[in-house]
C-alpha cells in the first residue's frame, strides 16, 4: 500500500531521510540494494519539521538559537 506523502515529499522505493540536521553527513545512493519505501523530499531538498526545503534554506544554530537564511546576529555592537 502506497504511503500518503505530505509536505512536498514524494513516494520512493529507496527512502533516504535527509534532514536539515543530517544532510551534510548523509549520502543517498541512486541505486538502492535493499528497498526501503517511504516518503522523501525531491533531490536538493531536505526535511525541516515535516516540510521539504532547499538545503541552503536550512536554519543554523548560534548560542542555542535557531536562525533562518537571511537572519542576522547582533553581538557586542557587531552584526553578521
Amino acid at each position: 500500500m502506497a504511503a500518503d506523502c505530505t509536505g512536498g515529499k514524494n513516494q520512493t522505493d529507496c527512502y533516504c531521510g535527509k534532514t536539515c540536521e543530517n544532510y551534510q553527513y548523509t549520502t543517498c545512493d541512486e541505486q538502492c540494494d535493499d528497498p526501503n519505501p517511504g516518503c522523501d523530499c525531491p533531490d536538493g531538498q531536505v526535511d525541516l519539521n515535516g516540510e521539504c526545503v532547499l538545503e541552503e534554506n536550512c536554519p543554523c544554530m548560534w548560542l542555542g538559537i535557531e536562525y533562518r537564511a537571511g537572519d542576522t546576529v547582533k553581538q557586542n555592537c557587531k552584526e553578521w
